[in-house]
């Protein structure tokens, strides 16, 4: 495990690991809920948006993969950094990330539903449309 953090006012508790999974745990009985693949070689780090709707996750391929909670469905992946993503957290609606070799970047994404609602059917999307 790389890291661990309570989301949903403290009632649930998000995981990343050496498996590329991010995983939702309920706080007090430790139950699994759900488990959301990402394909690389490990994630190093998880965050849920601040409207519960999606777990954003990064690690060793420099990706940021979207992941509707739900339906723990894949929606988006995006190139964030060159290196590994080391560290991911919501302000507000921008996400910030931190990458292995030191770098910071700062996103505004589109909404979690815009997000959903634009990639509705696919695995990847390249381009969020309005």
């Amino acid at each position: 495990m790389f890291s661990a953090r309570f989301v949903k006012d403290g009632r649930e508790i998000l995981t990343t690991g050496g498996d590329g999974t991010a995983r939702l745990w309920d706080a007090s009985t430790g139950q699994h809920r759900k488990t959301y693949r990402g394909g690389s070689r490990f994630l190093a780090d998880a965050a849920l948006a601040p409207d519960g709707s999606v777990v954003v996750a990064g690690g060793g391929d420099g990706l940021l993969h979207f992941w509707d909670v739900v339906s723990g469905r894949q929606i988006w992946t995006l190139r964030a950094h060159k290196s590994h993503v080391l560290g991911i957290h919501f302000e507000t609606e921008n996400l910030i990330t931190r990458g292995f070799a030191g770098d910071i970047a700062r996103w505004t994404l589109p909404t979690a539903s815009q997000m959903i609602e634009a990639c509705s059917g696919t695995i990847e999307c390249d381009k969020i449309r309005e």
